[in-house]
């Protein structure tokens, strides 16, 4: 069965979009939506729908948060938090590096992380609520940390507690699969709330995955961005959380013992889906690479022992095949020199 959503959602978001002079009737229209009907009583539409809209409506407004808060929030800026974000060890630490930039970003809206007890708290505040009145911008932010976050450590990261600061919707029943876990209401903001056990996973994410990640995910609402199920993602996984860093590779025979399976069928799994093990190792030790060099505290020697290589002359080497550029002419073509 298809998932479907309140129109409640959609209708908030129009609604904002209008004081950014977006032509709701003409969206819904793109959409293939009957504008009128979708402030019918029980009127819904696809959660793939409302997903879609987002991402037309940050186009449209040129304004990540859709006109519903007193200034526009930059296109772009979400996307640039996440590729801050993956460049830190742990989630908590990614989480932090998340927050703080788009703080920089945007005072209208703003996000914490805190830790109480043995749950992780992470707080949505609008600084004018009247500009949100339904609570959808609240709501599609509550989603899109969360989803950040799974994202971010390849695990679908249980919710245990989800506040809102309204009493309950008619539309609530929809947040039992955008929120899964316990709802409460009339509470001082928007929160959600996790086991602090998550905080300390490592971030296994790279740069190479997020260009599609921010064009595709970050606003699925009723898919958790966890796991992914194929077995070259599950590798490289495995062996950022089970080797971390520096960069050790695991022969493909140990490989496949952690996966409790034999070489020969992890060899041909891999094959089915276009790769080999060695082609998956080069690879991540590439995105390593990559995702050091973003940090201009770095020296290449650095990267060079955190991406397993012998010496800085190893990597610089390998790095011109990659890249037809030493890492140091990639770092001052993009500003980051050491």
């Amino acid at each position: 069965m298809t998932p479907t959503l309140s129109s409640h959602f959609v209708c908030g978001l129009l609604a904002g979009a209008v004081r950014r002079g977006v032509d709701p009737v003409a969206v819904a229209t793109r959409m293939g939506w009957d504008y009128e009907a979708l402030n019918a009583p029980g009127a819904r539409v696809t959660a793939a729908d409302f997903s879609s809209l987002v991402r037309v409506l940050w186009d449209e407004c040129e304004d990540e948060l859709i006109g519903l808060t007193a200034s526009p929030c930059p296109r772009g800026a979400f996307a640039l938090a996440c590729e801050l974000a993956i460049h830190q060890e742990t989630l908590g630490r990614s989480l932090d590096r998340f927050i703080a930039a788009h703080g920089v970003l945007t005072r209208d809206i703003s996000l914490s992380l805190d830790l109480e007890g043995d749950m992780a708290v992470c707080r949505v505040r609008v600084q004018e609520p009247e500009l949100d009145p339904t609570g959808v911008l609240q709501e599609l932010w509550l989603m899109m940390v969360h989803r950040v976050a799974s994202w971010l450590i390849a695990r679908k990261i249980p919710v245990a507690l989800v506040d809102f600061p309204y009493p309950r919707p008619p539309h609530a029943d929809d947040y039992v699969s955008i929120f899964p876990g316990t709802h409460q209401f009339d509470t001082e903001c928007a929160a959600l709330h996790f086991s602090t056990r998550y905080v300390g996973l490592s971030t296994v994410r790279t740069e190479s995955e997020l260009a599609r990640f921010v064009h595709q995910k970050p606003v699925d609402a009723t898919a958790v961005q966890g796991e992914d199920t194929t077995f070259s993602t599950r590798v490289r996984t495995m062996i950022l959380r089970q080797r971390g860093l520096p960069l050790t590779m695991p022969s493909l025979e140990e490989v496949a013992e952690s996966m409790r399976m034999s070489t020969p069928t992890l060899r041909r799994r891999l094959r089915e889906e276009g790769t080999t093990y060695r082609d998956l190792t080069r690879r991540l030790r590439h995105d390593v690479v990559l995702t050091k060099l973003a940090d201009p505290h770095l020296s290449v020697g650095e990267i060079a022992h955190i991406a397993g290589f012998a010496d800085a002359g190893n990597l610089t080497r390998a790095f011109k095949r990659w890249e037809g550029m030493s890492p140091t002419t990639y770092r001052g073509e993009r500003g980051t020199e050491h």
